[in-house]
């Protein structure tokens, strides 16, 4: 009835692999038509940007803002490196508001200063989407980049977020979100659309009305998945750990096979598919009226 999907199960390699795919995507900002992008140094399961390091208790930073008529796009991306991304909809609205808080940190005022006009966001568009990008140094010589994002977007426009250093919050769409994380917990909130969230060092909280045939694709490394449904959803569904537990809330499922670390069953008449993976932590799914 359900295939489980086949993982990666050692974080150093998936994380591995989500890097060289976001740099692949131009994902990794600072690159054109190439994968060139900020130095991004694997160490222990850890994101570090740049190979040196230095201190940063002094920081700089500017505020910017800009409104795009959203026209004939349908889709939003955010292509961030190191901060916050927090995306919310709105009805009746026809502009994706950005607010863009930009933060360099060095060893000293003078120098942060000095290079706070080398961070910036850049705005593309193509007939379908709007883009958004974090722009910085390939070489961050131990200086601390850092955008905070603020983001109001029409409610059913479709969203896709990416970043390596950060929580990402989306709440209020009715369209379908993808979304990835390397260090950073997602929360996904009153969402009506499929949905596919991939961090792997951070915790998935999600609560999504899916469609009819619509896909929730939870996956984490190391955090665990909080996953609200109604409980008229119409679902296969699958969820699996390595290590930590599956728990349901008033849910009620046909065929439910159940094991320490694997439950499969349907909700409903199975239109959807629901698919939940973590190496190491909880999973717990609720239904709600």
């Amino acid at each position: 009835m359900f295939g489980f999907r086949t993982f990666i199960n050692a974080s150093p390699s998936r994380l591995a692999c989500i890097l060289i795919a976001l740099a692949c995507m131009g994902y990794l900002l600072g690159c054109s038509g190439d994968v060139s992008g900020p130095e991004i140094n694997v160490s222990g399961g850890v994101v570090v940007d740049g190979f040196t390091s230095r201190n940063t208790d002094f920081t700089s930073e500017n505020t910017v803002h800009t409104e795009i008529p959203v026209a004939q796009h349908s889709s939003i991306a955010i292509q961030a490196i190191n901060g916050k991304i927090a995306v919310t909809g709105q009805q009746d609205v026809d502009t994706v508001s950005v607010t863009a808080r930009l933060i360099v940190g060095s060893d000293s005022q003078a120098d942060a200063d000095s290079y706070l006009d080398d961070l910036s966001i850049e705005v593309t568009e193509t007939v379908e989407v709007i883009s958004l990008q974090t722009r910085q140094p390939q070489t961050t010589d131990g200086r601390h980049y850092q955008v905070e994002y603020v983001i109001i977007v029409p409610d059913d426009i479709a969203v896709v977020a990416n970043q390596v250093n950060g929580n990402i919050d989306v709440v209020d769409i009715q369209n379908r979100l993808d979304v990835v994380n390397v260090n950073g917990d997602i929360r996904l909130d009153n969402i009506a659309g499929g949905v596919v969230a991939d961090v792997v060092n951070g915790s998935i909280e999600a609560s999504v009305v899916l469609p009819t045939q619509a896909t929730i694709d939870l996956i984490t490394d190391n955090g665990g998945i909080e996953l609200r449904i109604p409980r008229s959803t119409s679902a296969v569904v699958g969820a699996s750990v390595v290590t930590g537990t599956i728990q349901t809330t008033n849910l009620v499922f046909n065929d439910l096979a159940q094991t320490s670390q694997s439950l499969s069953g349907t909700l409903g008449g199975g239109e959807g598919i629901i698919e939940l993976w973590t190496e190491n932590g909880d999973i717990h799914v609720e239904g709600i009226e």
